[in-house]
């Protein structure tokens, strides 16, 4: 029987102060030669291995920012 282990951190920040900082679920811990792969609690120092994912964050990220300096600079230019 195969189960599965999910868990994600999560923090809001707000004004520079954090208005939430939690972890939810379980991770699981890769095994070494001598060690049983076991699952630990997520908190929100827990650290994942995103692989190349944050890639597509930052691109999104960008396109949004391009997006919204597009609008502002046809507002300002109209004005």
């Amino acid at each position: 029987m195969s189960t599965v282990d999910s868990g994600l951190s999560v923090s809001v920040v707000h004004a520079g102060q954090p208005l939430l900082v939690r972890g939810f679920g379980s991770a699981r811990l890769e095994a070494d030669s001598d060690v049983v792969d076991r699952s630990v609690p997520v908190t929100e120092k827990t650290k994942f291995a995103i692989a190349s994912l944050s890639k597509a964050f930052t691109a999104t990220l960008i396109g949004i920012l391009l997006k919204d300096q597009e609008k502002r600079f046809v507002f300002l230019s109209a004005g």
